[in-house]
């Protein structure tokens, strides 16, 4: 397979620095009879490598990277790209181990290496993930939950408007009363959880 991007592929890279440097676009899910199906183009530092797609019949990912070219009698055709396999392939080993679920006759566990499949299923488990969160930080001042004093994991209360946060700040009387609210809660001590999303909107407290 060739290797149309080779500027990409790095000497070497973290598994992290790999997740976070993929992007998925048109992602689409639906129920199946196994799950959920799901499909996504992926691009690896803006640029498009390819699409994964899942047919929620309990099979593999299937990793589509194929790319247009021209022939030079001028006719398109489809070449296999190795790029995103190339730059996987930079990911030092020991970051891939994973310690299964299943035990030896002797006590310990088998290892196994995760591949590029599972990296991809992190990556869509991410992208859902940050899309809920955004929806959640729309709507609102999103804080810690307390109940009866101390702090429930995972829950959280939301201060909101008849507005989502984005609406009310076309306005500057809406952005003022958002600021004002902000201010009052930091004063309070209250741990808000969509803190970096509202400063991304250029609100100050």
């Amino acid at each position: 397979m060739k290797t149309f991007f080779p500027d990409l592929v790095p000497d070497e890279i973290t598994k992290e620095e790999f997740m976070n440097n993929i992007t998925l676009k048109k992602y689409k899910e639906c129920e199946s009879r196994n799950g959920v199906a799901f499909s996504a183009d992926f691009y690896y530092k803006k640029v498009k490598l390819g699409e994964i797609q899942d047919n929620g019949m309990g099979g593999e990912l299937n990793i589509d990277t194929y790319i247009e070219t021209v022939r030079p009698n001028g006719k398109l055709t489809y070449e296999i790209d190795n790029t995103i396999h190339k730059i996987f392939e930079k990911i030092d080993k020991s970051e891939l181990e994973r310690v299964s679920d299943l035990e030896k006759e002797d006590g310990t566990y088998f290892i196994y290496n995760e591949d590029l499949e599972s990296l991809f299923y992190h990556i869509v488990d991410r992208h859902c993930m940050a899309k809920e969160e955004r929806k959640i930080f729309r709507k609102g001042i999103i804080l810690e939950a307390e109940e009866n004093g101390w702090e429930r994991k995972g829950a959280y209360r939301t201060i909101h408007w008849r507005q989502s946060i984005p609406t009310l700040l076309k306005y500057n009387a809406g952005k003022a009363m958002v600021e004002r609210k902000l201010k009052e809660l930091v004063t309070q001590g209250e741990k808000i959880i969509n803190e970096e999303y509202l400063k991304s909107l250029g609100l100050v407290f």
